[in-house]
C-alpha cells in the first residue's frame, strides 16, 4: 500500500479561516471561512505546503496543512457556513 505524506490532493476543496496580510510586517489574520481548491503542493523538509485558489480572494502565499481547517468531501459535508465559493 502506497503511503503519501500529505493530507490533501490537487483538486480537493478545503476551507481556510486565516488569510495572509503583508502590511505592516506580514501576518495571518482571522477571516470568514473561505472555500478554496488545491492547485498544487510541494513536499518540503518542513512538510507539505499547498497553493490554493479562490476566484474571489487573492491568496498570495502557500498554506501549510496546519493553516487549512478541513477538507470538504464530495457530498458537501463539513461545509457548514463556509462562504466565498471556489
Amino acid at each position: 500500500m502506497k503511503r503519501t505524506l500529505n493530507k490533501f490532493q490537487v483538486g480537493d476543496k478545503v476551507v481556510i479561516s486565516k488569510i495572509f496580510k503583508a502590511n505592516p510586517f506580514g501576518y495571518m489574520e482571522d477571516c470568514e471561512p473561505i472555500i478554496c481548491e488545491i492547485q498544487s503542493f510541494d513536499l518540503t523538509s518542513m512538510g507539505p505546503n499547498y497553493r490554493l485558489y479562490n476566484k474571489n480572494v487573492k491568496l498570495h502565499i502557500c498554506y501549510w496543512e496546519d493553516d487549512i481547517d478541513y477538507k470538504i468531501d464530495n457530498v458537501g459535508s463539513k461545509q457548514h457556513g463556509a462562504a466565498n465559493e471556489v
